[in-house]
């Protein structure tokens, strides 16, 4: 049966809007979890819809990843996701061993993308850990000085900028970020040094006047 196949028009939506990272809440069996949708970014893999993340609401440390597929889980192995949503284990019902996990889950996921999580400074923030966990370098890089455009490839095309990029400037910089989002060759450049923070007309006119361009 396939179970989470209305995920895949989340994720098309998440592509669409420049967002890799999409929170929601789940519960099962009592326990309230917040869950990251994740784009996976390497498609090598067609059959995986997205990397979720699971949290126990109440000890964001208690987590676990898989990938999902229209059908299952994978990646964690069956032992780590029984135990984790506390599910005991039945001679002979392998197959049918988190049936009811998948139906109650899906259920509960999201049939479209939506961008009300970015009103919950809670959310936000999980997000924004979530993305700096892919770039440790660039976690605790949260003041925006300016604006670079990228460089071109070998056939000529410029590079886009990456989605991890236009997510956090989303939640840091919205304004920012509209003012530039069409045009995917521009880079948002953040610091971690807060004096380093320019308003949104000082990045305007600074990219303006420095690149000679009518923005």
């Amino acid at each position: 049966m396939k179970y989470f196949t209305k995920l895949r028009q989340v994720v098309m939506e998440m592509e669409k809007e420049e967002v890799v990272i999409y929170p929601c809440y789940v519960s099962y069996k009592s326990t309230k979890y917040i869950v990251l949708i994740e784009r996976i970014l390497d498609d090598t893999n067609n059959s995986d819809i997205a990397k979720l993340i699971f949290m126990d609401a109440d000890n964001l440390s208690d987590k676990l990843a898989v990938m999902v597929n229209d059908y299952s889980f994978s990646s964690a192995t069956t032992k780590e996701i029984r135990i984790f949503f506390n599910i005991p284990y039945e001679d002979g019902k392998l197959g049918t061993l988190f049936q009811n996990l998948y139906i109650s889950l899906s259920s509960q996921f999201p049939n479209h993308y939506f961008p009300n999580y970015k009103n919950q400074k809670s959310l936000r923030q999980i997000v924004l850990d979530e993305i700096g966990s892919n770039s440790p370098a660039n976690a605790d890089k949260k003041y925006c000085h300016h604006i670079k455009r990228l460089g071109v490839t070998a056939n000529g095309k410029h590079m886009r900028r990456s989605a991890y990029n236009s997510q956090k400037t989303q939640l840091l910089r919205p304004s920012l970020f509209n003012y530039f989002c069409k045009d995917k060759s521009l880079s948002f450049c953040f610091y971690d040094d807060p004096n380093m923070e320019r308003n949104d007309t000082q990045i305007i006119n600074y990219f303006s006047s420095n690149k000679r361009i009518n923005v």
